[in-house]
């Protein structure tokens, strides 16, 4: 019996150094575990907030984008009312160098006339002249 109560004995001391085996082991997977869960939780939020960070970046360069592209519109706006601007006042050189060619030639041609007209009338006048002496002379 006092065999079978040492073999007993060393079965329990072999089952307790077992079951404290277990139990450590349990213990590190456990806590193994709970590590592995607040590292994964630790980095979802790192995550979220990445994500986050992201989509506040990506909302800003998108405003950018918009407003970029509000002031080139304004841009193209005003380049094509400068550019019917200067068309216009191309166009009203043009119509001003013609008047003023048609002035000129205007003038020219009044010119040209006064001086035939003062050339008559100088010939008129000595003509005149010679014709009141004749008749003095009579």
């Amino acid at each position: 019996m006092q065999s079978e109560l040492r073999k007993s004995g060393e079965a329990l001391t072999t089952v307790q150094q077992n079951l404290e085996s277990e139990r450590r082991a349990w213990t590190e997977d456990k806590k193994f575990l709970e590590d592995t869960i607040a590292d994964m939780s630790s980095a979802e939020r790192s995550i979220e907030n990445a994500q986050a960070s992201r989509q506040g970046e990506f909302q800003q360069l998108e405003e950018r984008a918009k407003s970029a592209e509000g002031r080139y519109g304004r841009e193209v706006v005003a380049h094509a009312e400068s550019i019917k601007l200067v068309e216009e006042l191309r166009q009203q050189l043009a119509h001003t160098k013609l008047t003023a060619r048609n002035a000129t030639t205007t003038a020219e041609t009044a010119q040209a006339k006064l001086s035939a007209s003062e050339i008559s009338w100088s010939q008129q006048k000595k003509a005149l002249e010679r014709e009141v002496t004749e008749l003095n002379v009579r």
